[in-house]
């Protein structure tokens, strides 16, 4: 695998959710670290991520039609029509 600035802006997103900061260029030595809450990932730390990803979890089907505002039942309801 190609190591980029995708890729490792990819591992800092999974290793320190939430976080803000800049990747300039297609090295980690780019890394700007705008966060306050958080530390800065290590380049060890990174590259682990890269090798070795955390598995990602597929959102359940609830949480997949509450992200476009809907539950089971408006669907169900919108399907059936109503009933």
């Amino acid at each position: 695998m190609a190591i980029n600035n995708y890729t490792i802006s990819e591992a800092i997103i999974t290793l320190r959710p939430n976080a803000e900061f800049l990747l300039n260029g297609d090295t980690f030595d780019g890394l700007e670290w705008l966060d306050k809450e958080q530390s800065a990932p290590t380049w060890d730390e990174v590259l682990a991520e890269i090798n070795n990803p955390t598995p990602k979890v597929e959102p359940s089907i609830e949480e997949k039609l509450a992200s476009v505002g809907l539950d089971f039942n408006e669907l169900k309801a919108a399907i059936l029509g109503g009933n």
